[in-house]
């Protein structure tokens, strides 16, 4: 099922995503649920194949759901189990709504955030924060990925998410924004840290986003009634007279594919109601992090 390098994107507008995994990671995360899941069948029914073991999917998942267990963690269960008897979730019983709420990533404390505390990973926090690079970015991040564009400092990230390239720009005080090339500047050519600690990145992430988000967001008089063309979540201009984006509407008045026309003003639900973010901001920020929707920010970042 793997498709390294082929289109996700591609492959959804043909609906040929079925049969198809487009990462290493998703990859390797399927897999754990699927032998996770194989070991309580042979545990629990002495089950001795998967033609054996699909009887017993919903079971399984309603075990997940009477557990308390999160709906993003049921979710990725019944995904994966999908893939393994290539089906859809829907053909599983309902899984609990995914929501904000239920996210308990990096929210709550744990034993290893004491190690913030010794200052041994001090260099090592700061630079995380400044740059907001994942785990396995930051572990292959070398001296000559800095780059200066329009007077501002980047990192350059070869291999993101889903294999994407990126520019991050270095966050932080002028002081920070030093340190961070004077880091990068010393090593050259080498890796900038020979070790990875054992450390809650995606927090410092999430500090990152937060960072960032502020640096851009506008004031709310200067976006409340201001509109925005997305392609493929990618901004392609702002307005606040439709007269002036016909271009991207078809002659029945409806948007071009592709095409999207959303507020700037991102206002939030449910738990964070009342809560409304600037979207130009949260599109910068999301780019900047190596995703490419203001709702992934919204939701999983701007928590503090």
């Amino acid at each position: 099922m793997l498709a390294i390098g082929q289109s996700k994107h591609v492959d959804k507008v043909t609906d040929d995503t079925s049969d198809k995994i487009y990462s290493y990671g998703t990859f390797n995360a399927y897999q754990q649920q699927c032998i996770a899941f194989a070991v309580y069948c042979k545990s629990q029914h002495k089950a001795k194949n998967l033609a054996d073991c699909r009887q017993y999917v919903n079971e399984y998942l309603q075990a997940s759901i009477d557990k308390d267990m999160s709906p993003y963690t049921i979710k990725l269960q019944a995904s994966a189990l999908a893939k393994l008897f290539h089906c859809s979730t829907k053909d599983f019983i309902s899984t609990p709504p995914r929501e904000r709420k239920h996210i308990k990533r990096s929210r709550l404390a744990v034993a290893r955030d004491n190690r913030y505390k010794d200052g041994k990973n001090d260099d090592f926090i700061r630079f995380c924060r400044c740059t907001g690079l994942r785990r396995r970015e930051i572990t292959a991040l070398r001296g000559d990925c800095l780059q200066m564009k329009d007077g501002k400092y980047y990192i350059f990230v070869k291999n993101g998410k889903g294999g994407r390239k990126r520019l991050s720009e270095i966050i932080g005080s002028e002081e920070d924004i030093t340190f961070v090339i004077e880091k990068m500047q010393e090593v050259q050519q080498n890796k900038v840290f020979a070790k990875i600690p054992d450390i809650d990145i995606h927090a410092l992430r999430a500090e990152y986003a937060k960072s960032v988000y502020e640096k851009y967001a506008r004031n709310r008089n200067d976006y409340k009634s201001e509109r925005m063309i997305l392609y493929h979540n990618r901004l392609v201009t702002t307005y606040t007279d439709k007269s002036k984006v016909q271009e991207y509407y078809n002659p029945d008045g409806t948007l071009k594919k592709g095409f999207t026309d959303v507020r700037t003003a991102y206002h939030c639900r449910d738990d964070k109601k009342n809560i409304c973010y600037d979207r130009l901001a949260l599109l910068r920020c999301s780019q900047n992090l190596g995703h490419n929707r203001a709702s992934v920010v919204a939701d999983h970042y701007l928590w503090f």
